[in-house]
């Protein structure tokens, strides 16, 4: 139960919202830290970080590395971004790293594909208020 909490009290606490890859656009992922290089697939993304599929295991002593990330972003954007991370969370089929640093350009670029990946559920009026209002996603 208090697994539930404490993730139920991380999701309160997002300040942006997480968006799925497209089916059939999967989002690949070059990270590499101190040990650690390897390519991944996104699970989701959002301006402030990553949820990434494992393929094996890997040592929880890989918790809280620094690692960049070259970031392959699909349609719109069709660029890569590279940011710098901390891996914040490791489990057997995930894991999960906060984005520390980007430049202007990546950040638009990211934020540009998460809204993208919005608007089919926030069209109509609730899709352009939140264009109106630049509202952070």
């Amino acid at each position: 139960m208090s697994s539930q909490r404490t993730e139920a009290r991380s999701k309160k606490l997002r300040k942006f919202v997480r968006v799925k890859p497209e089916e059939g656009a999967p989002i690949k992922v070059e990270l590499s830290g101190e040990g650690l290089i390897d390519t991944f697939i996104v699970n989701d993304i959002s301006q402030s970080g990553v949820s990434l599929d494992l393929k094996k295991p890997i040592s929880e002593g890989f918790k809280e590395l620094a690692v960049t990330l070259s970031i392959s972003l699909p349609n719109p954007v069709n660029s890569a971004v590279t940011i710098s991370g901390i891996i914040k969370h490791i489990d057997a089929r995930m894991l999960g790293i906060m984005f520390s640093d980007m430049q202007d350009e990546d950040r638009n670029k990211l934020r540009e594909y998460v809204h993208f990946r919005l608007r089919p559920t926030t069209s109509g009026l609730f899709g352009r208020i939140l264009d109106w209002f630049d509202v952070p996603t």
